[in-house]
Formats: structure tokens, C-alpha cells, sequence
């Protein structure tokens, strides 16, 4: 599914504008992008949590062109933690539970 797509029905879904889904879209991503450079865990209820990790620098080596290498620096990841709430929805087969 693409990201208008998936606008359209958040906000067929809400009961909003396409453009009300699109600014809040935009408004999400400008905070949480924000937040996790600055080193914040985002926790949304019922969600999940967002969080950062570093990944270590590494190096390839090219068997083609033979002793050729590669650095790759470390960079910041950007990780997701879903909700039991989420985790128990995703695997339930068609049995709504009550939380």
C-alpha cells in the first residue's frame, strides 16, 4: 500500500478531508523525526514505541575486484516496539477482544 493510499483511508475511515489526513501525516513525521534525532523514545498507547539504535560501521569486500574494500559508517536506525495491544490484534483470527 503507498503512503496516499494509505491517506485515503485514514481518512475516508475518520471522517476527515483527504488534505486534514495529509497535514496530520506531515505534522506526525516533522515531531517524531524531531524527537528521535534528539535521542526521545515516542510511546504511543495502544500503538507501539518508537525508538533509535546505532548500527556499527562495518566493512565489505569486494570478491570481484579482489582486495577492495568498503567502509560503511554507523548510523542511527530508527526501530519500532508494537503494543501488545497491536502484537494480540495483528494475530487474533477474526476475534475482536476488548481492551
Amino acid at each position: 500500500m503507498l503512503k496516499k493510499e494509505f491517506l485515503d483511508k485514514v481518512a475516508e475511515n475518520a471522517g476527515l478531508y483527504k488534505y486534514q489526513a495529509y497535514m496530520f501525516w506531515k505534522a506526525f513525521e516533522e515531531v517524531l523525526i524531531e524527537e528521535l534525532r534528539q535521542g526521545e523514545k515516542i510511546k504511543i498507547d495502544c500503538f507501539g514505541t518508537f525508538y533509535t539504535s546505532e548500527s556499527k560501521e562495518y566493512k565489505i569486500t569486494n570478491t570481484i575486484a579482489k582486495n577492495s574494500e568498503c567502509q560503511v559508517p554507523a548510523q542511527k536506525r530508527i526501530r519500532l516496539k508494537p503494543s501488545k495491544i497491536i502484537k494480540r490484534k495483528l494475530n487474533s483470527k477474526g476475534i475482536e477482544e476488548n481492551e
